[in-house]
């Protein structure tokens, strides 16, 4: 397998992707709400971080910031993630048919 059929998109690493990416970001976003003092959303790298700037106003007053190289570096890393385990896969799946016969 060359790099290019390795990186080369189709339904399973597309789906993969997905996966991978509802995985790491959504439960990000959804379970640190505003009740936490800092929130930092990405995976492996922090693209977006907010941090209140007074502890009285915690809910209204905060300074955030988005990086968008982080995420995607992020969106890089995921797809190689998932390339890698469509790769373990089909090469698990072709071993496991020369077994059997």
């Amino acid at each position: 397998m060359t790099w290019k059929e390795f990186f080369k998109p189709n339904w399973k690493k597309i789906i993969t992707f997905t996966i991978l990416i509802a995985i790491t970001f959504i439960p990000s976003f959804y379970f640190s709400g505003a009740m936490s003092l800092s929130n930092a959303h990405g995976f492996p790298l922090f693209f977006y971080y907010c941090v209140p700037t007074t502890s009285d106003e915690v809910f209204y007053n905060t300074d955030c910031s988005f990086y968008i190289i982080a995420l995607l570096i992020d969106l890089f890393v995921l797809y190689l993630l998932a390339c890698l385990i469509v790769w373990i896969y089909n090469k698990n799946k072709k071993n496991t048919v020369r077994k059997k016969k």
